[in-house]
């Protein structure tokens, strides 16, 4: 008994544990950095999809509006008549 127990003492620790949370660490890691990459990748497709052409577009149609004049009929002027408590400028 006292010889087997000075072998085992010289013999080197095994800590199988250890390598299996590094494996996780670095899973984990691995997984996180796909995650983001994705999410970068997501966004830059997005992005990608809006037309570089629809702003510039949309800009001269705002300016090649004109403002309209309308009418109102007798039947609307009893409508605000009315309501005037609602109505942001007195009538």
């Amino acid at each position: 008994m006292p010889r087997v127990r000075e072998r085992m003492q010289n013999e080197p620790a095994v800590l199988a544990p250890r390598s299996r949370m590094i494996k996780q660490k670095a899973r984990v890691f691995a997984l996180s950095a796909a995650a983001s990459l994705l999410a970068v990748g997501v966004v830059a497709w997005m992005s990608l999809q809006i037309s570089p052409e629809a702003a510039p577009q949309m800009a001269m149609q705002q300016n090649s509006l004109r403002s309209v004049s309308l009418q109102i009929q007798s039947k609307s002027n009893d409508y605000l008549m009315a309501h005037q408590e609602f109505s942001p400028a007195p009538i």
